[in-house]
């Protein structure tokens, strides 16, 4: 038989076979600090035109701060182009929880003639807390290609984001 039960500082919710589906002695997210909503400016990044090895960025950008207990970050943020820039698909929100992967269209790379070079373009954008803080990581991986420069453009990354930690 389906059913609620709270008591004891304790709340139940079972289904028609009687399995727990809600316990509230389970882990639940708890929200440790006031929303942090707020954005930054990628700038270009750019692969030489000379060299054997691809270029990889890897940057820990400082976002803000949170409850030092906080361990996880939950939210939504989107990649944008800059006024009159190309090259930033998919204008719209992604889920900020875990490590997402944006493929870009090449910039500058000249009249290769490579079909899906931007397969290669890519940066990963990771959201998480550490300390009391709170961190953009971003890794940024340019191919070479011959002789061309590569670049992915400037692009803006806005956020919607929560600190806290399962209980």
């Amino acid at each position: 038989m389906a059913g609620a039960e709270f008591a004891n500082g304790r709340g139940l919710i079972t289904d028609t076979d009687g399995v727990v589906r809600f316990d509230t002695n389970g882990f639940l997210f708890h929200i440790t600090d006031r929303a942090l909503n707020s954005s930054i400016t990628i700038p270009t990044r750019t692969c030489p035109k000379s060299g054997t090895n691809d270029t990889v960025i890897s940057t820990n950008h400082q976002i803000g701060t949170c409850n030092a207990s906080a361990t996880h970050i939950v939210g939504m943020f989107k990649v944008s182009a800059v006024s009159g820039q190309s090259g930033v698909p998919y204008n719209k929100y992604f889920d900020a929880s875990g490590t997402y992967v944006h493929a870009f269209s090449p910039v500058s790379a000249g009249n290769l003639g490579v079909d899906n070079l931007f397969l290669a373009l890519y940066a990963a954008y990771t959201f998480r807390c550490s300390g009391g803080k709170v961190y953009l990581d971003e890794r940024t991986r340019l191919p070479v290609v011959g002789n061309a420069t590569v670049a992915i453009p400037q692009h803006t990354i806005t956020w919607k984001l929560r600190a806290g930690l399962f209980t």
